[in-house]
């Protein structure tokens, strides 16, 4: 999505398409609303993933255990260790 933050950063240079907001509300929503909570703890992805191409594939994503994401540890002390 175009903010001053993302056009602030090199890796954006260049770039001529954005994310509409919509579709980062569309997911907001749809999160908060507990349509996605099968999917909770998992990347997604505002303007390429939508509500209903998540739903779709939802049992898929979970079968293959995809998009999870993770903590790293910051080391020996680490409670998460």
């Amino acid at each position: 999505m175009r903010t001053d933050m993302t056009t602030a950063m090199p890796m954006h240079d260049g770039r001529t398409s954005w994310t509409p907001p919509e579709a980062m509300v569309e997911l907001v929503a749809a999160i908060g609303e507990g349509r996605l909570d099968a999917l909770s703890g998992r990347y997604l992805r505002a303007g390429t993933d939508t509500v209903e191409s998540l739903l779709a594939r939802q049992d898929e994503i979970i079968d293959q255990d995809a998009r999870v994401l993770g903590l790293i540890s910051a080391g020996p002390d680490d409670p998460l260790r």
